[in-house]
């Protein structure tokens, strides 16, 4: 993720244009008032099985979906409370753990321009331009502030509907060519989906500005920049190398290529295992239904410099808590900012989980996701005292 020494924007600031685009009915929702997370009433295992009976639909109607159940700053036991947000509904997903191993089209490698020329690829994708590199221009934010068309308020708006969207959970170094020493990565991971087909980076580093990391670490997410519209299929397209050496014919292809995202269910997080020449990436993937867009920006402030931060999300998928894990290091200086954007089921509940120093001691905040708006909430702590700021928006 990005580190940025600006200042804090303006509360609830307005980014992008000033007309909201049209927006369409969400598939099976008839009123903005439908209950959001009807979709989990039933649960699909990959060859379409029926998985939740109705007996545990009574079970889901009942469920609270927040153990903090407040929007202070709180003690919390991670652990505990994952536990007790599915203590009252259990189930079992058979591939929750294991990995997919998705089809990397062939002849889609960057690095020797294969994809440019791949016609089968450019038929499959006719909306893409593949030799187009532009980041998108889309920004986050876009429609955070309500109009008077929202009718009949902004909390119960029918004209800016949630969307389905995908979240990137991690991304994990799964295999190097030396397991016990530290590697150094560069390149980039980034999506395409219908909303401009533009590149949207989750990952993307210089070879002058590797990152390092060892055989099982996470590798740091820097994005993405704005939401992911989940109409399916979504393209991901990457080339990440090992730096090895001065020169950059030297350097070793770690993954390259390009495959096809196509979630459509409501599910645990997926683990993408994607296999190269010299390793393997695991890039842990979450279908969001009914998502707004959270803006996450974090002020650090009275910190003392090098100072260890850890910095998650949890968000409710598939009927528990999941961590994204936003950042993880030390504080560069003593006034920073960080901006992190992440899918939330409009309705429910995002908690931010930070740890500072060495202590074992964590605070959680909580903020319920909208479809217009920002909150603002402070932390004071011992080593360092935390503004958060979150910005709801639809896509």
């Amino acid at each position: 993720m990005k580190i940025f020494s600006r200042s804090m924007v303006g509360l609830c600031r307005r980014v992008g244009s000033t007309q909201p685009r049209p927006r369409r009915w969400p598939n099976g929702v008839v009123r903005r008032d439908a209950p959001l997370m009807d979709c989990l009433y039933r649960s699909w295992d990959m060859q379409g099985n029926t998985e939740v009976g109705n007996e545990n639909k009574s079970k889901m109607q009942s469920h609270n979906p927040l153990p903090c159940g407040t929007t202070k700053c709180v003690d919390v036991d991670t652990e505990k409370m994952r536990k007790n947000a599915t203590k009252r509904v259990t189930y079992n997903y058979p591939l929750m753990e294991k990995k997919w191993f998705p089809k990397i089209y062939k002849n889609s490698s960057h690095r020797d321009g294969a994809i440019y020329t791949n016609w089968l690829f450019k038929n499959e994708w006719p909306d893409v331009d593949i030799t187009d590199r532009s980041e998108t221009l889309l920004e986050p934010m876009m429609f955070s502030e309500a109009t008077e068309n929202c009718v009949p308020d902004p909390e119960n708006c029918m004209l800016h509907f949630p969307e389905d969207m995908l979240q990137f959970m991690s991304v994990m170094l799964a295999d190097a060519p030396v397991s016990s020493g530290s590697t150094q990565l560069y390149g980039y991971i980034a999506v395409r989906d219908g909303r401009d087909w533009m590149l949207n980076y989750v990952f993307n580093h210089s070879r002058d500005d590797p990152i390092t990391v060892q055989q099982g670490d996470l590798i740091g997410m820097m994005g993405p920049k704005r939401g992911i519209e989940m109409s399916p299929p979504v393209l991901i397209e990457f080339d990440v190398r090992i730096k090895n050496g001065e020169l950059e014919e030297d350097d070793l292809e770690l993954i390259d290529g390009a495959i096809a995202c196509t979630l459509r269910k409501p599910w645990k997080p997926i683990k993408y295992h994607i296999a190269g020449n010299c390793g393997a990436v695991d890039m842990t993937l979450a279908f969001v239904r009914y998502a707004v867009e959270a803006t996450i920006e974090v002020v650090i402030s009275e910190a003392q410099i090098g100072v260890g931060l850890s910095l998650s999300s949890f968000v409710y998928i598939a009927m528990d808590f999941e961590e994204i894990q936003l950042f993880q290091g030390t504080t560069v200086q003593s006034f920073s900012q960080a901006r992190y954007v992440v899918a939330v089921t409009s309705g429910t509940e995002m908690l931010l989980k930070f740890k500072v120093g060495n202590n074992n001691v964590e605070r959680c905040l909580s903020f319920k996701a909208k479809q217009h708006g920002c909150d603002s909430q402070q932390m004071k702590l011992e080593l360092a005292t935390l503004s958060v700021k979150v910005t709801w928006s639809t896509i």
